[in-house]
C-alpha cells in the first residue's frame, strides 16, 4: 500500500523483487523529488503487505516511513499475517480467537523466545486441530 502525498494512492501488486522508490514510483509522487529521507530508504526491499507513507516537506525532498498494513485490512485482502509481530487485538481478529485465547497465544510466544511458527499454535490450549485448520490459512 502507497498512501500520501501521491497521485494514486492505493494498495499495489508488486514484483518481488521491488524496492521502495519503485512502488513509489507507481503511486507517483506529487511532485519530483529531491531526495529522500531518511537516506537510503528507497532501496528497502517490500514485502507482502508493506505500508508505504510519504510526505513532502517543503524542501521537496520526500520523508518516507515504511511499515505494515494494519491486521485487520490483511485479513480482508487475504495478505498472510506476521505471527511474529501480532499483538493480543490482531490475535483476538481472527476467528474463534477471544481476547483470553489471544493473550494466551502472545504469552506463549513470549515463554518461547518471541518466535511462533503457525503449527506451534497447536501448543496453546485451548487451540486444537479443528481450530488450527482455520487459523493456519491466516499465516
Amino acid at each position: 500500500m502507497v498512501e500520501g502525498d501521491v497521485r494514486h494512492p492505493g494498495i499495489y501488486v508488486l514484483d518481488a523483487n521491488i524496492v521502495t522508490d519503485g512502488a513509489i514510483a507507481l503511486a507517483e509522487p506529487v511532485r519530483s523529488p529531491e531526495g529522500w529521507e531518511p537516506e537510503g530508504i528507497g532501496k528497502l526491499p517490500l514485502t507482502n503487505g508493506s505500508a508505504v507513507h510519504v510526505t513532502k516537506k517543503s524542501n521537496n525532498s520526500l520523508v518516507i516511513t515504511v511499515g505494515l498494513i494494519p491486521t485487520a485490512q490483511r485479513i480482508i485482502l487475504g495478505i498472510p499475517l506476521d505471527i511474529h509481530n501480532m499483538d493480543t487485538d490482531d490475535f483476538d481478529r481472527l476467528p474463534g480467537i477471544g481476547p483470553v485465547l489471544a493473550d494466551r497465544i502472545v504469552k506463549y510466544r513470549q515463554i518461547n523466545g518471541g518466535k511462533l511458527k503457525p503449527v506451534d499454535l497447536l501448543s496453546v490450549s485451548g487451540i486444537g486441530e479443528k481450530k488450527y485448520s482455520v487459523l493456519k490459512k491466516y499465516f
